[in-house]
């Protein structure tokens, strides 16, 4: 973390992913053609020998468990110190320096944190969301760096008869998942738990998060996750083009965006129902119920377990 009242900041960009490091981590850069191959360490992108020794070079891409490979012949390998042992971080270039006030420095929401992630903070700039790599995460030994979720899903059920037991109404985030027979699925939420549906601007990915965290992004000032419901639920189906995400409130008081779809309704309640028996997997200590209406096949998700997972 950034221990300074103010510091210098260079931002590394690796893939579609940019994160930010502290120029005090940073003990020299060099250029990707100097790395050689290590035969006998697969593990490594290779090495660098400089006036201060040997240098193993780690694929920052491999860590960050992204599906890309910095070119050696333009990318640049930034030297730092990982767990106390000296390492270069091959990615594919360096941005300009930026200064910043430790004062701007936040935590990594709740709802993005878990154990194995790779970053300490983040800070927003320009308008989007900065992760700050901390070098130390990546490896105390490089094989053992595989991020471990704390909360790893049970297993999957085909339909659930649960009582759905409210007096109020539902937003409904409406995705376009069609079951057997074009039906639709949706998702219920209180309407006393939504803060406001915006139109959200891009924002970043954070590797390493649990699957269902598609990224961070900007909401008035501050740091919004935004979740995929769907993926959260156990259905593996792609997320909503559409850039619509619900803000909801949650027990910790920290904003959490749920992508939504292009179709945002309200239902008063009781709506008529009937417990579904539709062939459609999920994950069952994450939804409440599961549900049959004249439009629509309705998904009641925990939200407590969401916002606390």
């Amino acid at each position: 973390m950034i221990a300074t009242q103010t510091t210098n900041l260079v931002r590394l960009t690796v893939g579609p992913v940019t994160v930010g490091l502290d120029m005090d981590r940073v003990l020299g850069i060099e250029r990707g053609d100097r790395v050689r191959p290590w035969p006998d360490r697969p593990d490594l992108a290779g090495r660098i020998t400089n006036r201060a020794g040997e240098w193993p070079v780690l694929n920052l891409a491999s860590r960050l468990d992204l599906d890309h490979s910095p070119n050696l012949r333009t990318g640049q390998v930034v030297l730092t110190a990982v767990a106390g042992e000296r390492h270069g971080l091959l990615i594919d270039r360096v941005s300009p320096i930026t200064r910043l006030s430790a004062a701007d420095v936040r935590a990594v929401p709740k709802s993005v944190a878990r154990r194995g992630l790779f970053f300490d903070g983040l800070l927003m700039l320009d308008g989007r969301p900065l992760l700050l790599l901390d070098p130390d995460r990546l490896a105390g030994q490089v094989d053992l760096f595989a991020a471990e979720d704390d909360n790893p899903p049970p297993a999957a059920i085909r339909t659930s008869s649960r009582k759905l037991v409210s007096d109020r109404l539902l937003v409904i985030g409406q995705s376009e998942y069609p079951l057997p027979g074009g039906r639709v699925v949706g998702f219920g939420l209180p309407v006393g738990c939504v803060v406001e549906i915006i139109e959200a601007p891009a924002g970043t990915l954070v590797p390493g998060a649990a699957e269902h965290v598609r990224e961070v992004t900007e909401w008035r000032g501050k740091p919004l996750p935004v979740i995929d419901l769907a993926a959260w639920c156990g259905l593996r189906m792609p997320p909503p083009s559409v850039r619509r995400v619900v803000v909801i409130r949650t027990a910790t008081r920290e904003p959490v965006g749920l992508l939504a779809g292009p179709g945002v309704r309200m239902f008063p309640l009781p709506l008529p129902n009937a417990p579904s028996r539709r062939p459609i997997t999920l994950t069952e200590d994450r939804v409440l119920g599961v549900f049959d209406t004249n439009e629509l096949t309705l998904v009641i998700p925990d939200l407590a377990k969401l916002t606390q997972s």
